[in-house]
């Protein structure tokens, strides 16, 4: 019943994700593998590798040991807030950035890229995550104006001052919503990207 639908709230899927344990992301990533293989259209498609690169990225913060410690954890945060207010449009842009840089003939440090590049497509999955996520609060919001303009007003303000408060301030300045930004540090000066 599409009216029950819209009263069931519906957790984001990074964050449904980040709370699992090691046992139930390996479940769950065995679920996504399977529905991905059979579905047919490109978007879920895109929406099932999305998931997919979560678990991984999630199975490698669980497993330390498996997971690549090369790079400083202060460098990993440093990239991490350059890359967490991006959108998938500037972070694909970052992306294209990143993969040349990779390949030119240029002396740069290729862990660091590496590393830049593997935590770029986990923010661009968790983008393209929240891009599905919030259409289909939208589509149950306006499903819910339809059958209760009331409960809809409420929910609204409820949840756009969810989203104002999960965005910290100081990771969001006025020129990432137009370009994307240069990525560098101050240990890494040199590994600007072009």
């Amino acid at each position: 019943d599409d009216d029950a639908d819209t009263d069931i709230d519906v957790p984001a899927p990074a964050d449904v994700i980040t709370s699992l344990d090691a046992e139930q992301i390996a479940e769950l990533d065995s679920d996504i593998a399977s529905y991905h293989v059979l579905e047919t259209n490109a978007t879920n498609r895109e929406y099932w590798k999305s998931l997919q690169t979560l678990c991984a990225d999630r199975k490698a913060k669980l497993n330390p040991h498996g997971h690549d410690q090369r790079v400083v954890s202060s460098v990993s945060d440093d990239i991490d807030k350059i890359l967490a207010p991006k959108t998938h449009d500037q972070l694909e842009a970052l992306e294209k950035q990143i993969k040349a840089k990779l390949q030119s003939n240029e002396d740069i440090d290729t862990d660091y890229w590496e590393q830049l590049l593997r935590s770029l497509r986990v923010w661009k999955a968790r983008a393209k995550l929240d891009q599905v996520y919030e259409t289909i609060k939208k589509n149950r919001l306006d499903q819910l104006k339809d059958r209760d303009p009331a409960k809809a007003n409420a929910v609204g303000q409820s949840t756009s001052a969810t989203n104002v408060s999960q965005r910290p301030a100081a990771l969001i300045s006025k020129d990432e919503t137009s370009k994307p930004t240069a990525v560098s540090s101050p240990s890494h000066a040199d590994r600007s990207v072009p």
